[in-house]
């Protein structure tokens, strides 16, 4: 076999074409690895990210924990009112004080709620206040229920009349109809009234008389008048120790009620 012989122009033009073969194989090459390496770098950007995700959702999910389970539990601000040197009223001739009727009722409310898992909250829990005037203990009162998101307050208290001795009776106040505080009134002046011990002197709104304590708590709120220390059978009463537990797990088993029916209307939602 006869091989041709090839010119210098020819080697030279064959030697051209293999540089630029081998040029474009390295710039393949350069390109492949250039988007080899930009790649592992995104994904390791992505993974990186992801990780981080991950750490601060789990950060943040245990952080927020904390707050939630103490703002899931139901919560009831009991204020027993005046105290100390405020004896609001009192039956001289019994020697009965109504501050004193409101607190011994009030911690046996608190009693009661505590053992249904409700975080109980108190504006006082013996004869001192840190108040030195009632306007400072009325918004003192206020602050408490506020700061601690109460969901119900209820404010516990005795009733007095000058002008005779005859009038007696509960009532219980909110602040206007067809409200969550007139349901939660009207429960508790139903179970007073089946206690049968006075006369059921019904539910009162702020239209008859404003309240600083119902005005300013952002609870559903009610205030309890429990009878007339004017009067000697209610003052007799509600001094009695069967009086006190009675008139306590009526307005207990009325706030639970509450609850109760709260959390159900929450779960149809």
């Amino acid at each position: 076999m006869q091989y041709k012989q090839l010119t210098s122009e020819e080697i030279n033009r064959r030697i051209r074409l293999r540089k630029k073969r081998r040029i474009a194989r390295r710039k393949r090459r350069r390109r492949f690895f250039s988007l080899l390496f930009l790649l592992i770098l995104i994904c390791s950007i992505l993974l990186i990210r992801s990780c981080n995700n991950k750490s601060n959702s789990k950060t943040e999910s245990n952080t927020s924990l904390k707050p939630l389970l103490s703002e899931d539990r139901f919560t009831v601000c009991i204020d027993a009112g005046h105290g100390e040197y405020d004896n609001g009223t009192y039956n001289e001739n019994l020697n009965a004080f109504e501050k004193d009727i409101a607190l011994d009722i009030s911690l046996k409310i608190g009693q009661i709620l505590e053992k249904e898992d409700i975080n109980v909250i108190y504006t006082r829990k013996d004869d001192t206040t840190p108040w030195k005037s009632q306007s400072d203990s009325l918004k003192g009162r206020c602050d408490i229920s506020n700061k601690n998101n109460a969901d119900i307050f209820v404010s516990i208290h005795c009733n007095y009349y000058d002008d005779s001795p005859n009038i007696r009776g509960s009532e219980v106040w909110c602040r206007f109809k067809d409200t969550k505080d007139e349901k939660l009134a009207k429960f508790i002046n139903n179970n007073l009234s089946m206690i049968n011990f006075t006369e059921n002197r019904g539910l009162k709104y702020e239209s008859e008389k404003k309240l600083y304590v119902l005005k300013n708590t952002y609870a559903t709120s009610v205030l309890i008048e429990l009878g007339y220390l004017s009067n000697t059978k209610d003052t007799k009463y509600l001094k009695s120790l069967e009086g006190k537990n009675k008139c306590a797990r009526a307005i207990s088993e009325a706030i639970i009620k509450y609850k109760d029916l709260i959390n159900e209307d929450e779960q149809q939602l």
